[in-house]
């Protein structure tokens, strides 16, 4: 078993550890994702995080599965609140927490991971758990963000407290659309995915005792690493692969960097005819199944997709770009250079 495996495995033991409760059915809520799946990549970058140091033979192993496994409760609690929000119906294959248990349950249940969360962080060094708040507080900003969006209201968001002129890093150099709604776009995903991202590395850099200069970087790369996820699980959602049913984003009215380009293309009358047959059906109130279906099938057949993957590209690149001074680390620099090539290859 590979050291990350063997990592892997004490941050589930402790996983279910931790959301263990004297009531039976508190238990199963709790554990109702977390036993659904995942991928655990926050905990993944945990574990990356804590490579890049001198010192590895007195890294505390135990406070790094701690921080892996806070940041994952932290992580769940947000499906939980997403899933009753965006109105979907499936995560991880199985029916979300409120479709199975009902909304009050759902949202419930959420927050008691989040107590988990804290109480883990509340273990840690104090450098680590200001680390893990301050991207609570982002992942509820960004969600905060997303909804009054919606509603045409002007939105805003905190620098992380951890990382200088973290906006400058993320926008530098990427292809992007010239629209203040790209802008609001990369501000929503900045708090709702890039914060736990960043966290988790930084996390695992605190705890491995690694130093400011080399925490910065691996936080500029989760930052950046995290758009391009995000806009990697946009393109997934439409072609039906990110874990929920295809068109939920689109149904949910949730922002996408596809349904912005989509959009992008038909102001600036540069639209295909079925990219604006796409925009249009839309555009439909109460849009139906069927609506959808049909709205995907022709995006899925545009160079939208082509456009957002290489917007994911450059993000990827920032990414890397940020780690550049990271090479006499050469393992975890070699870790973090596959992980963004096996992200971005999701939707290749």
């Amino acid at each position: 078993m590979s050291k990350l495996k063997e990592f892997l495995v004490g941050v589930e033991e402790r996983l279910i550890e931790i959301t263990v409760h004297k009531s039976a059915f508190i238990t199963e809520v709790m554990q109702h994702l977390l036993l659904s799946g995942g991928k655990r990549v926050r905990p993944t970058l945990v574990y990356y995080g804590s490579q890049f140091t001198n010192d590895s033979q007195n890294t505390d192993v135990s406070a790094l599965i701690n921080a892996a496994a806070a940041i994952e409760l932290c992580h769940l609690g947000s499906l939980y609140h997403d899933d009753i929000m965006d109105a979907s119906e499936f995560r991880h294959q199985v029916p979300s927490a409120h479709i199975k248990y009902g909304e009050d349950i759902g949202i419930v249940a959420g927050d008691m991971l989040f107590a988990q969360s804290a109480m883990l962080g509340n273990m840690l060094q104090k450098r680590a758990s200001t680390l893990l708040s301050d991207a609570f507080f982002r992942l509820c900003e960004g969600q905060i963000n997303e909804t009054v969006l919606e509603k045409g209201e002007k939105i805003y968001a905190s620098l992380p407290k951890t990382v200088d002129s973290i906006n400058a890093q993320i926008n530098s150099g990427a292809k992007t659309p010239e629209s203040v709604q790209f802008d609001e776009y990369i501000t929503i995903v900045s708090g709702k995915t890039s914060a736990l991202f960043s966290a988790s590395l930084t996390m695992g850099a605190v705890i491995a005792n690694s130093d400011d200069e080399t925490i910065n970087s691996l936080a500029k790369y989760g930052e950046n690493l995290g758009i391009a996820y995000q806009i990697t699980d946009d393109i997934l959602d439409i072609v039906g692969e990110s874990g929920k049913s295809a068109g939920l984003d689109i149904k949910g009215d949730v922002q996408s960097i596809v349904v912005m380009l989509l959009k992008q293309k038909v102001r600036d009358s540069s639209a295909t005819a079925s990219e604006r047959e796409a925009n249009k059906i839309l555009q439909m109130p109460n849009l139906t199944d069927q609506n959808i279906a049909d709205a995907l099938c022709l995006i899925a057949k545009s160079s939208i997709i082509d456009d957002a993957r290489e917007i994911a590209q450059e993000y990827t690149t920032n990414a890397l770009v940020a780690i550049s001074a990271l090479t006499p680390y050469a393992l975890g620099y070699k870790t973090l250079t596959e992980f963004a090539k096996v992200m971005l290859d999701r939707v290749s």
